[in-house]
């Protein structure tokens, strides 16, 4: 093991040699915003023969994926939308829809059934038939909750609607538990019951709990079928601070990535919509009633001269010394941090051949309230990790230390841990007398 001068010198000349490293501050998003590729050429050259689009809401594929639709209808390829949720968890949208001041379960679930048709009324505009539509019906605004606290169909998740189980019968998988495993196992089936050429699901630093945890999910699930199903990847953005902008209906602009994004390791795509692909965008936002009512300068926002894609390589994990594998913008939570709190700037890790060490570095030392985690997922084995640096909380794993160093949190894992996976999904999170403070997008890394 390294000493701790060691560690924090190579973490100070990454810094100093590759100030690029570290993000750009609020007021620099113009300057560093990346060069966008047009994926138009890409897609006309080998256009998607089976799109399936994950959208952890109703809405979100009319937001994000219209322009991919309707290449791949237009090139006569299949399309199938899998709605991770029913939107049944927006307590603001039910008391406005039914004109109630608490709703309760049951009119959550009323909500998610009228998102379901407002769902199949806004794909038609987009040229989806409805039996191509697949409804899952897992809790809004619990995702990240199957995520990482609710595995196993042991202990499911209580959510907003008030039930455990998927409660809709025309659901993939009625009666299915309220858990991480669940999902998992609807979304592999459905991988090699459709063979999807092409998958779009959210981006990873999406800041929308829904929208993050549908793509850990979706990377999980390709990752651990990648044996029988391969297919190009393509992510969108909605979710993120400042973004789109401005926050109203431009129909004549076009839609910028955000330029806090600029070194996360993303190729930013535009793929230009015709005249009347947006009018029909526009026509399918407008069909989620429910929500427009609660959010319509956000919707429209979306209506542009392009839709934005980003994609993703899966990097092998540093095997010399420890490097940069993550950064985190400054400001990237949907609530605002106390001004005492810890942000996350990087991710560091290195594996070697009996030591895999990870790190995150914080912009300050963490305080005795602050708890460092470190999630790891391993696809192709089907096994998880949590790593907590406190004590009182730390889950018994033997050979398993953490220490700080100034605002570096390092952890050593055992080589051996990973033995037989080739993959390993990696997340980050501060927390604070048990609120989240900030937390990194969920990357995948190969191992050596």
């Amino acid at each position: 093991m390294p000493s701790c001068q060691g560690i924090l010198r190579s973490l100070t000349l990454t810094m100093l040699a590759g100030g690029m490293l570290l993000l750009p501050s609020q007021t620099t998003e113009a300057a560093t915003a990346p060069r966008m590729v047009n994926a138009a050429p890409v897609l006309q050259q080998s256009p998607p023969k089976r799109l399936l689009v994950i959208a952890p809401h109703p809405d979100d594929e009319s937001l994000a994926a219209a322009a991919m639709i309707r290449q791949t209808l237009n090139a006569g390829g299949r399309v199938r939308i899998v709605v991770m949720t029913n939107g049944d968890g927006y307590r603001g949208a039910a008391a406005q829809w039914f004109g109630l001041q608490h709703p309760t379960g049951q009119d959550m679930q009323r909500l998610g059934v009228i998102r379901q048709q407002e769902e199949l009324h806004a794909v038609g505009r987009l040229g989806v038939k409805a039996q191509d539509v697949t409804f899952l019906g897992y809790p809004d605004a619990g995702l990240h909750r199957l995520w990482l606290n609710h595995w196993n169909p042991d202990r499911p998740y209580q959510a907003v609607n008030g039930s455990r189980f998927v409660p809709y019968a025309n659901s993939y998988h009625p009666q299915a538990p309220y858990c991480g495993q669940s999902v998992v196992g609807d979304l592999t089936r459905l991988l090699r019951e459709y063979r999807p050429t092409d998958v779009l699901y959210p981006d990873p630093h999406d800041v929308h709990r829904d929208h993050w945890a549908t793509s850990a999910f979706t990377q999980y699930v390709l990752t651990a079928a990648a044996g029988d199903v391969r297919a190009r990847e393509w992510n969108y953005l909605i979710h993120y601070p400042r973004f789109p902008s401005p926050r109203r209906y431009r129909p004549e602009a076009p839609l910028q990535n955000p330029g806090r994004l600029a070194d996360i390791g993303a190729k930013w795509m535009s793929l230009p919509i015709s005249k009347e692909a947006e009018a029909d965008k526009h026509a399918a936002i407008l069909e989620h009633k429910s929500q427009v009512q609660m959010m319509k300068n956000l919707l429209e926002s979306f209506v542009r001269t392009n839709d934005l894609l980003s994609a993703y390589s899966i990097p092998d994990l540093p095997d010399r010394e420890l490097q940069p594998i993550e950064l985190d913008d400054i400001g990237d939570q949907k609530t605002l941090l106390h001004s005492r709190s810890a942000d996350i700037r990087e991710l560091l890790a290195v594996s070697k051949p009996s030591l895999v060490q990870l790190a995150v570095v914080t912009t300050r030392p963490l305080r005795p309230q602050d708890e460092c985690k470190l999630y790891l997922r391993l696809p192709e084995r089907g096994a998880q990790y949590e790593f907590a640096s406190l004590a009182r909380y730390r889950l018994p794993m033997p050979a398993v230390s953490w220490s700080q160093h100034g605002n570096l949190m390092l952890v050593n894992v055992p080589r051996s841990l990973f033995d037989g996976a080739k993959t390993v999904m990696i997340g980050a999170e501060v927390t604070s007398r048990g609120n989240s403070s900030d937390s990194t997008a969920w990357r995948r890394f190969r191992l050596r």
